[in-house]
Formats: C-alpha cells, structure tokens, sequence
C-alpha cells in the first residue's frame, strides 16, 4: 500500500474486518443473523488468525493479493456495462457497504469478498439483521472516503445510492454539462487509475472549480496519467483546491505543474501539492522555486504552500527563510 490516503482507508476496512470476525467467533450470535457463516466466517478466521493458511479460507484471491490489486486497475469494467452479479446483487451490496461504513467499489480483494456474500444472505432472505447494528461498534461506522469534506459527503450519497450504470451516466451527463466533450467525460469515468467513487469525487471538483480561470485543464491532467501514483496526485491536489474554494473568497485562476497546482486569490499565490511528506531536498527546493515564481508570475504579495501530508520542521525554516508560508496536513 502506498500513500497516507490509501493506508488511512486500509486501516479502517482491516478495523472492520476484524470486527467482523470477531462477531462471527461469538457463541451468542442469533441463526440467521449472520449472512453467510459458511464461506466468510472460517475465511475471516484464517485471514486474521492464520495468514499462512489464508489461501484455504478465502481461495486463491490470498495467494495472489499483489497481482490482483494492480490487475483491478489495469482491467476496470466500462462504466455503464454491468455483470450479472452486479444487476442481481448489486442494490444489496451498497446496502451491507453502507451498513460497514466501507467503499463499494474497493479494491480489498478480501473485503470485496465479505461485501458479495454478504449481499447473497440478504437477497436470499437471510441475514436480514442490519449488519452495522448487530457487528459494527458505533465508534467504527465513519466515512472511508479521504477526508470529511462537505464535496466528499455529497458525492458519496450519490454514489452509495445508484448502480453503477446509473452513476455512469449521472456523472457524463454532469461533464457535457461543464463544458466537456463526451469523449472527454468517458474518459475519465472509465480511466483504469479512478474507482467510480473517485471519478464521482473529480466531477464534483470540476463543477466546484468551475468558474476558476485555467480549471478545464484539471481535466486534461486527469486523463494523462500514466502510473496509479500520478492519477492520485491530481485527484488529491483538486480535492484540496475544491475544499478550500470560498465564493466569498474565489480563486481567481489556476496552473498545473508537475510540483502540484497553483491557485491564485485576492491576495495569495498558493501552491497545492499532494505529497505524504514534504521535507529539505531536491522536490521540497523545486516546491518553493515554485511558488515564488508564482507569486512574481502573478504580482502578489504573500506565497503559500499547502500540502497534503506532513511538512518537515527543516522545510518550514528553509520556507520561511525565503518568505514563503507552508501548511501541513491539509488533505486530513
């Protein structure tokens, strides 16, 4: 797993599986409760408890997690095309995912497992207990989404309440809407990279930074990535811009750099840049080179930066030294 983003979902979808597994070793759980004991409560077991053995438990997916994570980005179904299970079961599996407080469209091999069976036990009329009530602690039912944003939250709703096909065609009818040709809006809801969350999540960005000089570019960035690491950094670096867009307040313009994006304000050039850790080096001196060039670019009197993850106690001296203010954590 790489990024801090991903690693935060991670942990959240192993703190619900262990839940899970620990409800099914309970003596006291009630017959019919649990969707599907045979084929996911032994699995679990072993997953946890027994990790050698966890290829027994819950088939060959175990034995080749690495290759089956990157092969689900590499071979992404079409957006409005739909598979069997999907048009039969699929209703129920946003249900028993809204009910763990977990992602859909994940790529956890092991909890894409739990969320199928599960959703066969509800459409067979078993396990007709709300999940979330009767295994799920109260403190453990949060978003899994990356961050608490207000455009996040809404977009979830969307896309926890339509079928994949649906969400599809809500989403391309919402970017011809923008501006963007068709071809365009395909592209990226079907970009290998994006889970159908996260092209929900870019939609709701570009109608957020709409009225921003330069924003259709965001678009074009999206669509050129060529690894999983840069379709993140720009999906990253665009929530954060979209978060922090004030009407009362609107940037007024925006430029893509390979060191993050550049938005400008009423007094501000601000350099938004996505990474887990900013620190003294050969990107951190480019990130500053960056953001001054900026604010002479754009006669402003204050230079910012904005990142994603941490920012090193010697890159904060080395900003301030050459007057330029930084923020940490900004995607948390």
């Amino acid at each position: 797993m790489e990024g801090l983003a991903p690693f935060k979902k991670l942990l959240h979808e192993i703190e619900v599986i262990e839940t899970i597994k620990n409800g099914f070793e309970g003596s006291s759980v009630v017959g019919g409760a649990v969707d599907s004991v045979t084929g996911t409560g032994k699995g679990l077991y072993n997953l946890v408890v027994h990790p050698v053995d966890s290829v027994k438990g819950v088939g060959e997916a175990g034995g080749k997690l690495g290759r089956t994570i990157g092969r689900a980005f590499r071979t992404k179904q079409e957006g409005e095309d739909a598979s069997f299970q999907e048009k039969v079961l699929g209703h129920w599996e946003r249900q028993v995912a809204k009910d763990l407080g977990v992602d859909m469209y994940t790529t956890n091999p092991y909890l894409k497992e739990i969320l199928a069976e599960k959703a066969k036990g509800r459409a067979g009329g078993k396990g007709a207990v709300m999940v979330g009530k009767l295994f799920i602690p109260g403190g453990i039912l949060v978003s899994a989404t990356l961050a608490a944003g207000d455009i996040n939250t809404t977009a979830d709703r969307v896309v926890n309440d339509e079928s994949r096909a649906e969400l599809f065609q809500l989403n391309q009818e919402a970017l011809q809407g923008l501006g963007f040709a068709r071809n365009e809006a395909r592209q990226l809801l079907n970009n290998p990279f994006y889970t159908p969350r996260e092209a929900t999540y870019m939609r709701f960005y570009l109608d957020k930074l709409q009225t921003v000089r330069g924003s259709r570019a965001l678009l074009k960035e999206a669509l050129s990535a060529k690894s999983l690491w840069q379709a993140r950094k720009i999906l990253y670096s665009v929530q954060m811009a979209a978060d922090s867009f004030r009407d009362t307040d609107p940037f007024t313009r925006l430029e893509c750099f390979p060191e993050g994006i550049a938005v400008e304000d009423r007094k501000r050039a601000i350099l938004i840049t996505p990474y887990d850790y900013l620190e003294e080096s050969v990107l951190g001196d480019r990130v500053l080179d960056r953001a001054l060039e900026m604010q002479k670019k754009w006669q402003k009197p204050e230079a910012e930066i904005w990142n994603g993850g941490n920012v090193t106690t010697g890159f904060l001296v080395e900003s301030q030294d050459r007057g330029v203010k930084a923020r940490t954590w900004q995607l948390f």
